[in-house]
């Protein structure tokens, strides 16, 4: 029996993610575990002018309709198996990944990481060190 039942595998659709996605689909496979993808998308943004009267927000509907578009054309892309879970919630990456994995009780967290270090890492910040310094399951980093 293997330790790893329930794999939850973060993605933000790019390269990084795309060479995770291939472990953790290799993973579930070999462990028998289930696999889920979770996509975090920006949240709408509030924007207010000099004029108290005015407030123009973004449509949420449409932000995440394409979203779960990007989503599902990414999967199909990397070939995702079809019993894959497909989550999407808008939010701050690291926290939100974190909440997904504890909805999902997922026993292993899988990202992608660019690997970068110095200003860069300290300018973009770092959704996969969060995870590994906060998660209470292990990480998982693929490097891309």
């Amino acid at each position: 029996m293997s330790t790893f039942q329930r794999i939850l595998m973060a993605t933000d659709l790019d390269e990084a993610s795309e060479a995770a996605a291939h472990r953790a689909i290799s993973l579930a496979r070999h462990l028998k575990a289930e696999l889920a993808f979770v996509h975090v998308f920006a949240p709408p943004a509030t924007i207010y002018s000099a004029y108290p009267d005015f407030t123009a927000v973004l449509p949420v509907e449409e932000l995440k309709t394409a979203a779960q578009r990007a989503l599902d054309a990414w999967l199909t892309r990397i070939e995702a198996p079809s019993q894959a879970k497909r989550l999407l919630h808008p939010g701050e990456p690291a926290p939100t990944i974190l909440d997904a994995a504890e909805a999902y009780v997922a026993d292993l967290i899988v990202v992608g990481t660019h690997g970068r270090r110095g200003v860069s890492r300290v300018l973009i910040g770092s959704t996969a060190e969060k995870l590994v310094r906060l998660s209470p399951v292990p990480v998982l980093t693929v490097r891309e």
